[in-house]
């Protein structure tokens, strides 16, 4: 496809726009075949998501080391190729990344603590790190299951307003949304969490 009709903004004029007009631009960057246009479209769009997966992160990994592997994160979005075209697809794509690479680093540390047959510890007497206890887990599964529920306005409300914890009046101007309903589209969200988190004690206890 021919460039003529792709306008190269600078990264100004992109950290200016919504996540919805970033991934336009993003999506017609690589129809044109502009790749280092397309690369810091993404790149705004990884950033932005900052908070959200430092947030999925801490319910996985011990906090002392959330840093390292959300740095692994960001490294590994920036370099990985984004070819969807909505928020939802993103909000998808960049959580596989954040699991995929919570999983490398649990792999990782537990074979750097493997104790050799000889029953010496190759990791110099580190003490096995700790896995994510299955309650964390059933709160991320309760977690994903809820944002699936939502369609992509209210799941955009839910990450601003929930998840990066923004004002109402911030997430409103974003998204178009009076602060009422930003309120309304949180309070639902938490209320709903509760009650799968209830229903999953419930069956455990069982």
């Amino acid at each position: 496809m021919s460039d003529q009709n792709f306008h190269q903004r600078s990264e100004h004029e992109l950290s200016r726009l919504s996540d919805e007009q970033l991934l336009a631009y993003v999506r017609k960057a690589r129809e044109a075949g502009q790749t280092d246009a397309m690369t810091i479209g993404v790149r705004l769009l990884v950033w932005g998501y900052l908070r959200l997966v430092e947030y999925r992160v801490a319910l996985k990994v011990p906090p002392h080391q959330v840093d390292e592997v959300v740095a692994e994160v960001i490294e590994s979005a920036m370099k990985a190729a984004f070819d969807g075209t909505s928020k939802g697809e993103f909000h998808n794509w960049i959580h596989t990344i954040a699991d995929r690479r919570i999983a490398d680093h649990f792999r990782k540390n537990r074979l750097d603590t493997m104790r050799l047959p000889d029953g010496s510890d190759e990791a110099g007497g580190k003490e096995l790190p700790q896995a994510p206890d299955e309650g964390t887990v059933d709160v991320q599964r309760a977690i994903d299951a809820a944002v699936d529920e939502l369609g992509d306005s209210h799941r955009q409300v839910v990450d601003l307003y929930v998840f990066a914890d923004l004002t109402a009046g911030d997430v409103a101007a974003k998204t178009g949304e009076t602060e009422t309903n930003v309120h309304q589209v949180g309070s639902r969200f938490r209320r709903r969490l509760r009650e799968r988190l209830d229903a999953d004690e419930g069956d455990t206890g069982s």
